[in-house]
């Protein structure tokens, strides 16, 4: 084997064999197996352990990968270890907080582009285009003016501190009280005499009796026996004013308080409601026959007033029968009102004219009564009571 040399032609991957002696064991060689496209690569660091792998070289697809799973994947999924391999989860699935990312806050500061910020690490605030500060001091706040951000003290800002004062004229509606002194208020427990409440009135000075009635000074309850206990009133007198209602009766009232009047009082017929009804006189007609039976006769007589006709009655000298029919002439027309009938009787008196076809007379007309013939009597005579109408 010493003499036998191999030349390396070139750099290709061909070599040629230029002496070669008989050919040795064969070595332990690839593991068996394998796709096409797959590499052999160190499985443990035990000698000659390998295996096939993907070439990364040719991995087209991540779920290619051996130790990775890829299950309906979706838009914001993320690969986790679940102890056996890689597999896909939604965020919320691997438990994942913003709390997780220790150096999150750095990295946002460092990269401010990440928040659409456009300052740099390390930038002041005023740095930015619409914020203007200007000898800032501590405790104040930045307030926007409307065109542009900028540093204000809290009284600047309009902002009261969390301990501060106020004078009473900055109060705008404080109310006339809130100037009182302290002095001028009563405590909230406090005390008066009675001389000290003006509107007490007379009563609230006076005892009460504990039980039984009230004694001489003392205000009487509503269960003071006496309150029920009638009694006769003591002799007393009263002016006329005192008596505002009632009548008096006529023994206490005497002639000479009536008299006197006399002469003031003045009363027309309009002032009595019944003056016509009494003082108009009843029209009486007479049928004579001068001892004898009657016979028909007709009577007339002429009416000087308006008045009404109301009853209407005959008496006889002894008892008979006859018939009055009266009748009304006014300006030539006769019409009959009504009748009254005297039968077997001395005297007949009708109350209820209201089956007479009138009642009414003017002045101006003829009463007629048409008497009839009478039987067994000699004298009778019509009465017709009136009113003025």
């Amino acid at each position: 084997m010493a003499s036998d040399i191999i030349n390396i032609i070139d750099n290709s991957a061909v070599v040629t064999i230029v002496n070669g002696g008989p050919q040795g064991t064969p070595g332990v060689g690839l593991p068996a197996g394998g796709t096409a496209g797959q590499i052999a690569q160190k499985a443990t660091d035990d000698d000659y352990d390998f295996e096939w792998v993907p070439n990364s070289a040719s991995v087209t697809s991540l779920n290619v990968v051996g130790d990775v799973t890829i299950t309906s994947a979706v838009s914001g999924d993320l690969l986790a270890w679940d102890g056996v391999g890689w597999v896909n989860q939604a965020v919320a699935d691997a438990g994942i907080t913003i709390a997780d990312i220790a150096d999150l806050q750095e990295e946002l500061d460092a990269r401010p582009e990440l928040i659409g910020g456009e300052l740099g690490p390390g930038a002041d605030l005023d740095a930015l285009s619409n914020v203007t500060i200007t000898t800032v001091a501590s405790g104040e706040v930045v307030v926007f003016t409307g065109s542009v951000w900028e540093n204000q003290t809290l009284a600047e800002a309009g902002i009261s501190g969390v301990g501060h004062t106020h004078t009473l004229s900055d109060i705008s509606d404080a109310g006339t009280a809130a100037a009182a002194a302290t002095g001028d208020f009563a405590a909230a427990s406090h005390t008066h005499t009675l001389s000290e409440v003006t509107d007490a009135g007379t009563a609230a000075g006076l005892d009460v009796a504990a039980v039984g009635d009230a004694a001489v000074g003392e205000i009487v309850k509503g269960n003071d026996t006496r309150l029920t206990d009638a009694r006769t009133p003591s002799a007393h007198t009263h002016t006329a004013s005192d008596t505002t209602s009632g009548t008096f009766a006529d023994a206490r009232i005497s002639e000479s308080s009536v008299t006197q009047h006399e002469a003031a009082l003045s009363v027309t017929s309009s002032q009595i409601s019944d003056l016509p009804a009494i003082s108009m006189s009843e029209i009486r007609c007479t049928s004579d026959g001068g001892g004898s039976a009657p016979d028909a006769v007709t009577l007339e007589t002429y009416i000087e007033q308006d008045c009404n006709l109301h009853t209407a009655s005959i008496y006889a000298d002894v008892s008979g029968s006859i018939v009055a029919t009266v009748k009304r002439d006014r300006s030539a027309t006769v019409t009959t009102l009504g009748t009254v009938t005297l039968s077997a009787s001395q005297g007949v008196r009708v109350t209820d004219l209201s089956g007479w076809s009138s009642v009414s007379l003017e002045a101006g007309d003829i009463l007629i009564v048409e008497w009839g013939a009478g039987t067994t009597l000699t004298r009778a005579t019509l009465t017709l009571g009136r009113t003025a109408a």
